[in-house]
């Protein structure tokens, strides 16, 4: 029987897991399509204290199958989102658009009203955010090291 997807603000406790599930899709996703800078740079942004530095400004939203973290999104208050990964074999279930959907829950119920949100799309999950009704805003781009498409979901 399949258990249910719970949802739930990322507590400090689970930075250490949100850590590495991050570091795990990277490299099996993003990581090719940058360089060692990149992901030196990824894996120092997503440090488990710099995770927890970040509850406190951004939107951090958990997806649980039982006390498992499966999938994150973590946006800012002024709707930049910085991470929305889905662990594989969690992919195409509704989890990221859910994960996407309560972040923008949380800042409409903080009383933010926010226009847009902005992504900067790893090269291979453009096809994923058009699906999620994203629009690409520029070419591909590379910052430290790591490419990407600018896009936006007008809101």
């Amino acid at each position: 029987m399949a258990t249910a997807i719970t949802y739930r603000a990322m507590k400090d406790d689970d930075a250490d897991e949100v850590n590495a599930l991050c570091i795990g899709i990277f490299d099996e996703f993003i990581a090719a399509s940058c360089n060692a800078e990149g992901r030196m740079d990824f894996v120092d942004d997503t440090s488990p204290a710099k995770l927890r530095e970040r509850t406190i400004s951004n939107y951090i939203i958990l997806a649980l199958d039982n006390d498992t973290i499966v999938g994150v999104a973590d946006m800012r208050r002024d709707g930049y989102l910085r991470l929305l990964f889905v662990e594989r074999r969690y992919q195409n279930g509704g989890i990221g658009r859910t994960l996407l959907n309560r972040c923008i829950e949380k800042s409409i119920a903080d009383g933010r009203r926010l226009s847009k949100i902005e992504v900067k799309s790893a090269i291979d999950a453009v096809s994923y955010y058009e699906k999620l009704g994203f629009k690409k805003d520029d070419d591909i781009q590379e910052h430290k090291g790591i490419r990407y498409i600018p896009m936006s979901l007008e809101l």
